[in-house]
């Protein structure tokens, strides 16, 4: 036992209980409390760092919204000549493989990217066009030249992009997950979806 665990209890345990208690005791005592608080503290970490914010303390937050200054597209190009650097670097060495280069798309973080929706089975998203701003499980919150703020489901549409000269065409259903798990997701050849 450490010098000063040892002055405090003599200083706050009164006299009588000090002569009943042996040291030997106390060490014991102080070890089981010492490791099992070292073991509830690193539990209580581990768990913290594996989940995020859940959706309800985001939307609270605001941090999936943006107020109307916010709301003007050309504050984003910056985000979208970031997000083209970023392909650059991503797609380096396989534009001459169009499947890898296919895969690495689908795997790719698209918040910056300038998308556009190309079929849906919603006839007035088709032909909307703008950068994505938030990406979530389900839909994409992208602005238009416009400045407006449109969310797009991405369950059965399907998108196009131009990357390095290449225009891609993407399903949405393939997008249909966290940009963090999409990552590390490996895909499936699907059936075509019908318009």
């Amino acid at each position: 036992m450490d010098d000063f665990t040892n002055s405090f209890l003599q200083k706050l345990m009164p006299k009588k209980y000090l002569k009943e208690i042996n040291e030997d005791d106390i060490q014991q005592k102080y070890r089981k409390i010492n490791l099992f608080n070292t073991i509830k503290t690193s539990k209580v970490i581990c768990s913290q760092k594996r989940r995020g914010l859940p959706t309800k303390q985001k939307k609270k937050l605001k941090l999936l919204s943006l107020d109307e200054n916010e709301k003007i597209y050309n504050l984003y190009i910056p985000l979208h000549e970031l997000w083209l650097d970023y392909m650059n670097t991503l797609l380096d060495g396989c534009t001459s493989d169009k499947k890898e280069m296919g895969r690495r798309i689908l795997k790719a973080d698209l918040h910056g990217c300038e998308i556009e929706v190309c079929k849906s089975k919603c006839p007035s998203l088709v032909g909307l066009k703008g950068i994505i701003l938030i990406e979530t499980k389900n839909t994409m919150n992208i602005i238009t030249r416009s400045n407006e703020v449109k969310k797009i489901p991405k369950h059965n549409c399907l998108f196009s992009i131009k990357v390095l000269g290449f225009k891609i065409t993407i399903f949405g259903n393939n997008l249909q997950f966290k940009a963090s798990e999409r990552s590390t997701k490996s895909f499936k050849n699907k059936p075509a979806i019908e318009f």
